[in-house]
């Protein structure tokens, strides 16, 4: 790894429309550290992307109720 740590962070909401973000983001991660393997990337990238799909799929918003 070359220069500065950066740090990537995603803000937004737990909603399906903003699921490709977090996609978008690890596959800029990825490119800007050719140095990550690709296969450990994918598998990282994986698990990531099923963590925020369960944040969606069953997380509630402050105050709701009810549930799916």
């Amino acid at each position: 790894m070359t220069g500065e740590p950066r740090e990537y962070v995603l803000e937004g909401f737990a909603v399906p429309e903003e699921l490709s973000h977090v996609s978008d983001l690890l596959e800029l991660a990825g490119a800007e550290h050719p140095e990550v393997d690709p296969t450990d990337l994918m598998l990282f990238e994986t698990a990531v992307v099923e963590i925020a799909n369960n944040v969606v799929e069953h997380g509630k918003p402050h105050g709701a109720s009810g549930g799916a």
